[in-house]
């Protein structure tokens, strides 16, 4: 446990210091990382930091937390905090800022800010820097673990369009259109009665839905609405209407959708994964096509137009057997980082409330 707290104004812990504005057509090419209040922006030959520093958003993404391992050039969206500008340990104090709910401490309605006389009245609990060296280390080691999960997250996620391309890439085989391998239907929102959040009925997938580890929001219980545009599992739903034009996913169970997206329930000829993935090909046709008008759309007839490729069953039932055994694998993956998750934001509080 923590021993030795002390409590300090951020005033006296650390200094906020401007960044310096360096446009992109000013910079020489070089290996010094450019951060501005979204982290990254670029590359130049010459820091502005005294060896590693955090950079804190000034302005735009207030309040975010980047930490560089090398001199950089944070610019005048950002502050910045180096080794000069601090007796503590900045790998402590980098976990300590993101601990302090910066992000809420905008006071301009128009351009978003952090003013520093307001991050400088906070208050801290400093530990002696031999305890702040140790609670870096314990955190930085749980972080991670978190980031190796999510690296292969990453990777089982390029597996399936590898997966994918092998198996298919290369061959001829005859096309046929949507609405000839599979029935084409359109969403609607069912009146607002009948939408509730607390799982009751059937998920109402909208755009936002698609392609997320998340759980659905929303469900409907409306009998009559659900026998009208509700699909099997399986179903492949794209999104046809809007700034997520041709985002896409399948239906893990029986769904509603809105109006937004366009389905389509697979028929004999074509494997729900196979389907998805011939479908996902199609992105930037589908975007293109859609970018013609002023909002994009891609209405249900050319939607039904689009043509995919049929192989045969027993490929298309080799894919689905790959997609899956990937399910099982990332549904494990995601299940261990929700826990690694949890383990380091309680890793978190302990370290900053003395209980670590």
């Amino acid at each position: 446990m923590t021993t030795g707290l002390a409590l300090h104004n951020a005033a006296n812990v650390f200094r906020l210091n401007y960044g310096k504005a360096l446009r992109a057509g000013a910079r020489v090419q070089g290996s010094v990382p450019v951060f501005g209040s979204g982290g990254l922006v670029g590359h130049h030959d010459t820091p502005l930091t005294q060896g590693r520093a955090i950079v804190v958003g000034r302005k735009g993404s207030i309040g975010s937390v980047t930490f560089s391992d090398a001199p950089s050039w944070p610019i005048d969206t950002a502050y910045f905090i180096d080794e000069a500008s601090t007796a503590c340990d900045l790998r402590w104090l980098y976990w300590c800022l993101r601990n302090m709910g910066l992000s809420g401490m905008n006071k301009s309605a128009a351009v978003p800010g952090l003013n520093r006389d307001d991050v400088y009245r906070l208050r801290m609990c400093v530990p002696p820097i031999v305890e702040q060296r140790r609670i870096a280390a314990i955190l930085d080691q749980a972080d991670e673990l978190r980031a190796k999960r999510r690296r292969t997250l990453a990777l089982l996620d390029e597996a399936l369009p590898a997966a994918f391309a092998e198996l298919f890439h290369g061959a001829s085989h005859a096309t046929a259109r949507l609405n000839d391998v599979g029935i084409v239907r359109t969403g609607r929102t069912p009146a607002a009665g009948s939408i509730n959040s607390k799982s009751l009925g059937v998920p109402f997938v909208t755009p936002g839905d698609l392609a997320s580890d998340k759980p659905v929001a929303r469900y409907v219980h409306d009998i009559a609405a659900l026998a009208k545009v509700a699909v099997p599992a399986g179903s492949l739903l794209v999104c046809c209407i809007g700034a997520t034009v041709g985002k896409l996913a399948l239906a893990t169970e029986i769904s509603m959708y809105n109006q937004q997206i366009n389905s389509v329930e697979w028929g004999p000829s074509i494997e729900p994964a196979y389907g998805l993935f011939a479908v996902n090909e199609l992105r930037g046709r589908i975007r293109d096509s859609a970018a013609s008008t002023t909002m994009p759309i891609l209405n249900k007839t050319q939607f039904s137009a689009l043509r995919i490729p049929v192989p045969p069953m027993a490929d298309q039932q080799a894919f689905s057997e790959v997609f899956e055994a990937h399910g099982r694998v990332r549904n494990q993956a995601i299940a261990h980082l929700a826990h690694l998750d949890e383990l380091f934001a309680s890793l978190q509080h302990r370290a900053f409330t003395g209980q670590l």
